[in-house]
């Protein structure tokens, strides 16, 4: 993935991608732009999404590629 700044007149404040290394993991990648974030908010966000990660099902078989 190339690097790009966040350009605040033209796109978003925040981007989120999501990679799937396989059946079982997979990657969340968040950029956010330290003007719209503090600590205290990015905290609050990662207490949130642990939370929703939480409620996702497991899964008990893995399927192969």
């Amino acid at each position: 993935m190339r690097a790009r700044p966040l350009d605040l007149e033209a796109h978003s404040v925040l981007r989120t991608h999501l990679f799937i290394v396989h059946a079982r993991r997979s990657v969340f990648l968040m950029t956010i732009h330290h003007i719209v974030a503090d600590l205290w908010s990015l905290m609050l966000l990662l207490d949130e999404l642990g939370v929703l990660v939480n409620l996702l099902p497991l899964r008990t078989t893995c399927d192969t590629m």
